[in-house]
């Protein structure tokens, strides 16, 4: 996994699961998630981890990373959640503000 970079100008984006979700998955015939921002892969779990909770700016979540916005202070971020074959389970914009942890909960 990434690690989770702070920066007070610069967005994070962390991704996160619940056992609700970690546990839907086998059942599909999935075994490992891929994330990506933007069309950039930044990072992979396996589709049973998850958190107990929703985590904090400290903790990566599933994968976390930073989010380039240039002189910005919101946005807008293309956000992709694949299995191990690239079938698309969740494609969507996320909007992301400048200094702030975005979390994507995955679900």
């Amino acid at each position: 996994m990434k690690k989770l970079l702070l920066l007070l100008a610069i967005p994070v984006a962390i991704f996160w699961q619940d056992i609700d979700a970690a546990t839907s998955w086998s059942p599909l015939g999935v075994s490992s998630l891929k994330f990506y921002v933007n069309g950039q892969y930044i990072g992979s779990c396996m589709a049973n981890d998850y958190m107990t909770g929703q985590p904090s700016c400290s903790q990566n979540g599933q994968t976390a990373t930073t989010l380039q916005l240039g002189k910005n202070k919101t946005g807008t971020v293309q956000i992709k959640v694949t299995d191990q074959t690239d079938f698309i389970w969740y494609e969507e914009s996320v909007n992301v503000t400048a200094g702030d942890c975005n979390y994507y909960q995955v679900f």
